[in-house]
């Protein structure tokens, strides 16, 4: 299993335009192939080759005498050849692993010749290393290139994910936080199904993370989570209950991200895996959400796929669409854990053969279709692979759901070898061409670039995407993007100018592919670096970017010494500004309350709990209420709409009385006084009405209901900051 692969910089290259009859012919399945290992991971690494790896087992493709474990797919010649694992000549189950293989970072050196002569995978045990073993973690490239390891558990599990195993924290590579693993509450919170955790780079530098059926935005810079509503219905999507996600593509001017969830079980957790079934329904929900204050606030829209799946996995195509390809329409993954697993092996039966279409930008209810699209004969069930590939078609390989280290053909659902190809109507018509495009683009950059338009085409319908094809392992594609390109077609039809991404949190630095699409006819892709090329953690580039939250104020600058933030989250509109302050501040209590404010400790007493503010909210704000307290000092705040709030006391903390209520409300109070309402406390505050106009216009708690909220802390002077 390889936790990370970091993809490093890789030429510009292009196929040539295919020849084929003036109209299209519809979409085809293409069997080509056999590839020598089962295809459990996949990563298109040059225009021609794509990395492919499986478990170390008795695979028939051999290097030196032994089963290989990786290989190279050439897209050209539809081969597989063997890589070296490790830089050594021979890397097998004789010789492998040099360290655990969960602990190991694994890096693909840049690569140029198209038949992958002289490709290696190169590691370093004594440098090149997790900070502990992750079995079925997640990875993801982030606004600043480095790579977020997500989650995983300590040693191999049947089934679940366990407590006692679990590792439910962050790292990265190259290292953060003097290497040294961020603890995550959320994953801890998502057990016990919640292995590949799917990760989503959000435009403004925050990840998007489902696990479960949970969700959450982590603040990589502030180290804090938001939780955001559940997946609708108890549909869970994380390893064993496999369903897909992916974000949808972005399209300037305002890159509005929004994710879409499909697919997994709507099983319960708490029930033991051989108390399962192969035969249980998948569920055919997705559930897809718009990640803005706006559309927190609508939450979740659900809407049906033709059919229940189980491990599908969703393909960005360069017009916009998604394809959503593999999969069982009954079970699990994981391998014989159930009651009834199928000879005695698979989780899951019933493959799904028919891909289907999903359209984001048409109605809702219209946007599923698989009329146009043809069915497959083989099964791609568990440690199936699909990406699409530089030459705009889909590349299908994979399906042990088999006990390692077994290769069985005995079995109905046997190990598969063969390679299909899905190809789009596209790639039997005259394609556009790309000419000439820089093998380097910078952010926020105007760039034009030669195009070669075949006949009849209408020109007026033009699209140019920027694509990450990302990284396909266990129904989940890590990584995979799709950023639309301002683009316009000049007069004679022979150029392009483009607008690249305004900056590296719209598109993390790093690899990607250009299509150029017109009149529903998708170019080949060309390859290029975006960024200036340095080594992660690179420094922001471009447009200047909101960093995950609006701006704070200093009103009093005496207090930019004293407070130091430690996070932000962005205003949504039915969740809150989570304020989590360094631990300096642990001797101050926080009150929250309708303007939420920050006092000494001596003068609350012990009646507000410390370390964290809980919570600002929208205009207008929904009222909170709590919903949960424990002697222990945890605190569960829920607004009306149904987002979470949660606070764990640090071990420092004194926790509040179960019988204290800690939210209140401001009462009474003229321009530039307020009384802080935390329990038992009466005491009036004078604030400097000269340092806000905000503050100077709140007289009462009607007039505060109907205004912006803003959020005062204030240390012992009595000074003030608000947003």
């Amino acid at each position: 299993m390889f936790p990370i692969f970091h993809l490093l910089n890789l030429f510009a290259a292009a196929f040539p335009a295919a020849s084929a009859p003036s109209s299209p012919a519809g979409w085809t399945f293409v069997q080509n192939g056999t590839s020598g290992i089962v295809i459990i991971e996949a990563v298109v690494v040059s225009p021609t080759l794509a990395l492919t790896f499986d478990r170390a087992q008795n695979d028939p493709l051999q290097l030196d005498g032994f089963s290989a474990w990786g290989a190279l797919w050439n897209f050209q010649t539809n081969t597989a050849s063997p890589v070296s694992v490790g830089g050594n000549a021979v890397e097998s189950p004789a010789t492998e692993p040099d360290k655990d293989g969960r602990m190991m970072i694994r890096l693909f050196d840049p690569c140029t010749d198209a038949n992958g002569v002289g490709c290696t995978v190169f590691e370093d045990p004594s440098t090149l290393h997790l900070t502990t073993t992750r079995w079925y973690p997640s990875s993801l490239r982030i606004f600043d290139g480095s790579l977020m390891v997500i989650g995983g558990i300590r040693n191999t599990t049947s089934f679940y994910n366990n407590v006692s195993a679990a590792i439910n924290s962050f790292e990265f590579f190259p290292p953060k936080d003097s290497g040294v693993a961020r603890p995550s509450p959320f994953l801890n919170r998502s057990l016990p199904a919640n292995l590949f955790p799917r990760g989503f780079a959000l435009p403004d530098g925050r990840v998007f993370l489902v696990a479960n059926n949970r969700t959450m935005i982590y603040n990589v810079e502030t180290d804090t989570e938001t939780i955001l509503p559940d997946i609708p219905n108890g549909v869970r999507v994380t390893n064993p209950f496999d369903g897909t996600a992916t974000l949808l593509p972005l399209s300037p001017p305002l890159y509005t991200p929004e994710i879409l969830v499909c697919g997994g079980s709507n099983s319960s957790d708490a029930i033991p895996s051989e108390e399962l079934s192969s035969q249980d329904p998948a569920s055919d929900q997705c559930s897809r959400i718009e990640v803005t204050a706006a559309g927190i606030r609508r939450g979740w829209i659900v809407e049906r796929m033709p059919e229940g799946r189980i491990m599908p996995e969703m393909i960005l195509l360069p017009d916009g669409k998604v394809l959503i390809v593999n999969g069982g329409g009954t079970g699990y993954a994981a391998i014989n854990s159930v009651a009834d697993a199928v000879d005695g092996q698979s989780n899951a039966d019933h493959p799904v053969f028919r891909p289907v279409l999903y359209d984001p930008k048409a109605p809702l209810g219209q946007r599923f279709s698989n009329e146009d699209l043809p069915s497959s004969d083989i099964a791609r069930l568990y440690h199936s692979t699909a990406t699409l590939t530089p030459n705009g078609n889909i590349f299908i390989g994979g399906s042990n759901p088999n006990q390692n280290p077994n290769i069985v053909n005995n079995t109905r659902l046997h190990t598969e070898f063969r390679i299909e190809y899905l190809n789009p109507p596209y790639m039997t018509v005259p394609r556009p061409e790309l000419h000439d495009v820089p093998s380097t683009v910078l952010f926020d950059h105007d760039i034009t670039v030669s195009v070669t338009l075949p006949r009849g085409l209408d020109a007026k319908n033009i699209q140019v995407a920027l694509i990450d094809l990302g990284f396909s392992t266990h129904a989940f594609h890590s990584s995979e993007r799709v950023v639309f390109l301002q683009a316009d077609l000049s007069p004679d039809q022979r150029s392009i100018l483009i607008k690249t991404p305004p900056n590296n949190r719209v598109y993390p630095p790093g690899p990607g592919w250009i299509f150029l699409t017109v009149d529903g006819i998708t170019s080949v892709g060309v390859h290029v670096l975006v960024g200036n090329g340095e080594a992660p953690p690179v420094q922001d580039q471009g447009m200047p970017a909101e960093h995950g939250g609006p701006d704070w104020t200093f009103h009093d600058h005496s207090l930019s010494i004293g407070f130091e933030i430690l996070e932000l989250i962005r205003q949504f509109a039915i969740s809150q500004l989570t304020l989590l302050l360094k631990d300096r501040l642990r001797n101050l209590a926080i009150c929250p309350s309708p303007v939420l404010t920050v006092a000494p400790r001596r003068l609350l007493r012990n009646y507000c709990l410390p370390s964290i503010l809980l919570a600002i909210h929208h205009h207008p704000p929904p009222p909170l209420r709590i919903t949960y307290l424990t002697m222990a000092g945890h605190v569960m705040l829920q607004d009306t709409l149904g987002m979470v709030h949660e606070h764990q006391p640090t071990e420092n903390s004194t926790n509040p009385p179960p019988d204290i209520p800690i939210l209140d409300q401001i009462s009474g109070g003229s321009q530039g006084n307020k009384s802080i309402g935390c329990s038992g406390l009466t005491r009036q505050t004078a604030f400097n009405t000269a340092l806000d106009v905000k503050i100077t216009n709140y007289g009462n708690v009607e007039s505060l209901a109907k205004g912006h909220w803003s959020l005062y802390v204030m240390e012992s002077k009595g000074s003030i900051f608000s947003y």
